[in-house]
């Protein structure tokens, strides 16, 4: 799973090339427009192949919202509270706690009950 992450400025044009996904955006397109949240987690047990390339990239600047990197971690403690109602020592506290960049395993997908006969 790619963490989700916005462009400051780079619009993204993307192909699935082989297998399955979801994609977490508002809308059903492919095309990424700068400041546009996005993640991708692959389904379906297969590798997921994405060819994409970028319109206005110069000067871009890539802004995980969760990771190692997160933006969260420039903010003040108290826009935090007001962002999302709880105390900002207990935001930063969860922003702190992520180890990862970039890239991190996906959520594991709903097991469905076997059939019977199947395990």
């Amino acid at each position: 799973m790619v963490l989700p992450y916005y462009n400051s400025r780079y619009i993204r044009l993307v192909m699935v090339v082989e297998g399955n996904a979801r994609f977490e955006m508002v809308g059903d397109v492919l095309v990424i427009p700068a400041s546009h949240p996005i993640t991708f987690v692959a389904t379906g047990g297969s590798n997921l192949r994405l060819v994409g390339f970028g319109i206005n990239a110069q000067n871009n600047k890539k802004n995980f919202l969760a990771g190692k990197q997160n933006i969260w971690r420039n903010i003040d403690k108290e826009a935090k509270e007001l962002s999302f109602n709880m105390a900002g020592r207990e935001v930063e506290e969860i922003f702190q706690k992520q180890d990862e960049s970039y890239f991190v395993a996906g959520p594991e997908e709903h097991r469905w009950p076997a059939a019977e006969g199947e395990r």
